[in-house]
């Protein structure tokens, strides 16, 4: 945990850090898709948020689908 977890948490301090980390990862699990996009929302990154979402069209959620279509629709992804 000292060698780890506390310089993770150390560096995610804000949204811009979160982000950051987000966006470098492969989102294959729709909860860190959703995380990113809405952090994103909240940066004012709108095109970016949604894209964080719609850019995996291919790709079927699954059980999550319905998730991912609320938040889509509370950040105001239209298409």
């Amino acid at each position: 945990m000292q060698r780890y977890g506390l310089p993770f948490f150390d560096q995610m301090h804000g949204l811009s850090a979160m982000e950051a980390h987000l966006a470098k990862r492969p989102r294959a699990y729709p909860p860190e898709a959703m995380s990113l996009a809405i952090i994103r929302w909240k940066l004012g990154m709108a095109r970016e948020a949604c894209e964080a979402l719609t850019d995996r069209g291919r790709r079927d959620f699954g059980p999550w689908q319905e998730r991912v279509d609320a938040v889509a629709r509370k950040i105001d992804c239209s298409s």
